[in-house]
């Protein structure tokens, strides 16, 4: 994806130079700018359209880059808030993790299987683990019995 973007940018790139390069007569040539306001009149003195170009161009950079600025932190604010959230779950499942793992080292998962088996009626009794604490599933003729 990266070769992409990069390969792309060239490509705008080269299609500006090319357009510049065949319009370097205009780009050249000086004109006057006189700016009329209502109230006020602004004449800048003869300069080449390329550099008016260029400054329009870096006017519009910066007015995009600055209306993007809230948006920008915020999304940083948010992703640095769901960063924290995540490692907050992290370390809540490593704890359950440490639970779980003493809780089969004392051995009470064993009773408390024995105790649920104790509560259930008769035809839903679940089968004790065997050594392996693997559970044997029971067959239809189990149940009829």
């Amino acid at each position: 994806m990266k070769k992409i973007k990069i390969t792309s940018a060239l490509i705008i790139v080269l299609f500006i130079c090319v357009g510049a390069w065949q319009n370097q007569d205009y780009f050249l040539q000086k004109n006057i700018l006189d700016l009329n306001f209502y109230f006020k009149q602004f004449s800048l003195p003869e300069t080449a359209n390329g550099l008016y170009w260029i400054i329009c161009f870096t006017i519009g950079f910066l007015i995009s880059y600055f209306s993007s600025l809230a948006f920008r932190f915020k999304a940083q604010r948010k992703i640095k808030m769901q960063n924290q959230t995540i490692e907050n779950y992290r370390e809540t499942v490593q704890e359950l993790k440490i639970e779980v793992e003493k809780i089969k080292a004392s051995g009470l998962v064993n009773a408390k299987n024995r105790y649920d088996n104790e509560n259930l009626p008769d035809n839903e009794q679940l089968s004790e683990p065997d050594e392996n604490n693997e559970v044997k599933e029971s067959s239809d003729e189990e149940k009829i019995e």
